[in-house]
């Protein structure tokens, strides 16, 4: 298990290239960073299948912690940002923001990721000011993970 640092929301539907990559890496850190530091923190939701199964998957991978909230709700933690689990609609991992988690030991993170049934689907590379990969997780989300050097 490998704890992350808060959450990062990137808003990339397609990857652009990478110098532009890690400019708004770097901007969203620094965005939610300053939302955590106001108290106005950043909320994500993941449509999953089976919620259970996402939490498994989740807690092994990034030890999040979860409250549930009914059958259909399971709120997570990462210690500093929450965010839900919901079975209220399909998964939709399409499109969309590209969540990008933080992690100061890339490859134990990587690591961490394949032993909880996660799939990489883009191998460490290097960007202007820092290195990550792209994973699956079980309802077909994509996710990074990024580290500096």
């Amino acid at each position: 298990m490998l704890k992350t640092a808060p959450l990062v929301v990137a808003l990339l539907a397609q990857p652009p290239r990478l110098d532009v990559v890690a400019r708004l890496d770097w901007r969203c850190f620094k965005y939610v960073r300053t939302c955590i530091n106001s108290g106005n923190r950043p909320y994500i939701e993941f449509n999953v299948r089976n919620i259970a199964k996402a939490k498994a998957f989740y807690g092994q991978a990034f030890g999040w912690t979860f409250t549930d909230y009914g059958p259909e709700y399971a709120e997570f933690s990462d210690g500093a940002m929450k965010g839900g689990l919901t079975t209220t609609a399909a998964p939709s991992p399409a499109g969309g923001p590209l969540v990008i988690l933080y992690a100061q030991q890339l490859e134990a993170a990587r690591d961490s990721v394949l032993a909880a049934g996660g799939s990489i689907c883009r191998e460490i590379f290097s960007f202007p000011g820092g290195r990550r990969f792209h994973f699956k997780d079980a309802d077909g989300y994509e996710l990074a993970v990024w580290t500096q050097v």
